[in-house]
């Protein structure tokens, strides 16, 4: 799967987040009895990173990855909480974000914004 696109995320570090959401999950994601996920637990953070960063429709979400509707919404109301909880600690403080961003231009939700001294 093309992660970079969609998440904006390299590769390796989109599966450590896929891993750390792992641990995060209140239930196991792949069901060990009974019905299986339509989505694996890699596409299902993909589409849920994907809609969060780039604002797109669950019904766009849905015909590009071949589910109905209803798996988008449960996959990102289920998935949201537990990539919060991931990545809270990957969060510069403001001050460790103030000294990395001295004199840089830095992207902030797909803006570009030059910082001042």
């Amino acid at each position: 799967m093309q992660v970079h696109g969609i998440t904006g995320l390299e590769e390796s570090v989109f599966y450590l987040v896929v891993e750390e959401v792992a641990i995060h999950l209140e239930h196991q994601w792949e069901a060990t009895s009974g019905r299986q996920r339509s989505l694996d637990l890699p596409a299902a953070v993909a589409i849920t990173l994907a809609y969060l960063r780039h604002n797109l429709t669950q019904r766009f979400l849905a015909s590009t990855f071949n589910v109905h509707q209803a798996t988008i919404f449960g996959t990102i109301t289920t998935l949201t909480p537990p990539i919060a909880e991931a990545l809270t600690p990957m969060i510069p403080t403001k001050e460790e974000a103030r000294s990395t961003a001295h004199g840089t231009v830095v992207l902030i939700n797909g803006t570009l914004c030059p910082t001042r001294s």
